[in-house]
């Protein structure tokens, strides 16, 4: 088990549907937080280099309209 993976909350997994943890070693979604905060850095600056009509579509359709992305420039 280990504590440091950004999806290990309240003793579980939010990723996955375990109860325990698989440790660092054998799970494939294991993040601490800083690679966490990197990847999602990295996922808005690749939508915020997509042009408007493709930000609109990803806005619609995975985020209730709204743009995550452009908030990080503010």
């Amino acid at each position: 088990m280990n504590n440091t993976c950004f999806a290990y909350k309240k003793n579980k997994c939010n990723i996955l549907t375990l109860k325990g943890c698989q440790g660092y070693n054998q799970c494939p979604f294991y993040k601490t937080q800083e690679e966490c905060h990197e990847s999602l850095r990295k996922s808005h600056e690749r939508l915020s280099s997509l042009d408007k009509f493709k930000q609109q579509t990803i806005a619609d359709q995975y985020y209730k309209g709204t743009y995550p992305w452009l908030k990080e420039e503010r």
